[in-house]
């Protein structure tokens, strides 16, 4: 049976929506999910469980499950549990821990819960295991994007999300109160108190002629 192909910009209605129903589907019919075997058993929202059907053509030279379809597992409730609060989830980092190998002839169970959000930050908790006995744990941080802020008349710049960030991840935050805004008059002082947060960069959206602009023209400065 092939995957059903879903597009991505369907995906992100559903995940606006909190179409978990809608969610499930597109996860479920992923060609990674779907050529592996991954079926959800539970999804609600925060939380998703999931389950690796045992296979032969799933073993490693070593002769147990291959991390990387255990792995594929742990991304597939952690992209469910994620992204089913009504934002985008984008990866930040992911912590691993495999603690037993497993029998790849038999089912291995993913179990994901969001348990912590901080503004725009969510951190998601993954148990995988096979029976009674604990194969893997997994901890990830993602960020919670607002989708198609154009469309919302209180589009803004989540200068809260930045002083978080900067705790969470290693890598520099860059704060874009052009987008982030979509009017000129609102992208100094935005940008002014995104630096003031913390941010080491800023993206702004520059015009000679702002007026003649194709695009976008609301929010350039010159």
């Amino acid at each position: 049976m092939e995957a059903i192909k879903i597009d991505p910009q369907t995906v992100q209605e559903a995940i606006v929506a909190e179409d978990l129903d809608g969610l499930r589907q597109a996860l479920e019919n992923s060609p990674l999910a779907h050529c592996v075997g991954i079926e959800f058993t539970e999804f609600e929202a925060g939380r998703a469980v999931a389950v690796l059907r045992g296979s032969p053509d799933l073993t490693n030279f070593l002769g147990y499950s291959h991390t990387g379809a255990l792995f594929a597992l742990a991304e597939q409730v952690m992209a469910a549990a994620a992204n089913s609060l009504g934002h985008v989830a984008l990866p930040l980092d992911c912590e691993v821990r495999f603690l037993k190998g497993a029998d790849p002839c038999q089912d291995v169970h993913a179990t994901a819960r969001v348990v912590d959000t901080q503004g725009r930050i969510a951190r998601v908790s993954v148990e995988v295991t096979q029976g009674d006995v604990a194969i893997a744990q997994l901890n990830e941080t993602v960020f919670l994007e607002k989708v198609n802020l154009a469309s919302f008349p209180d589009a803004d710049v989540d200068i809260s999300a930045i002083p978080i960030l900067k705790r969470k991840s290693h890598l520099p935050v860059v704060a874009d109160p052009s987008h982030g805004t979509g009017l000129r008059d609102k992208v100094i002082p935005m940008a002014r108190a995104a630096v003031a947060a913390g941010a080491d960069g800023l993206l702004i959206e520059v015009h000679p002629e702002p007026e003649r602009a194709a695009s976008d023209r609301d929010q350039q400065l010159t």
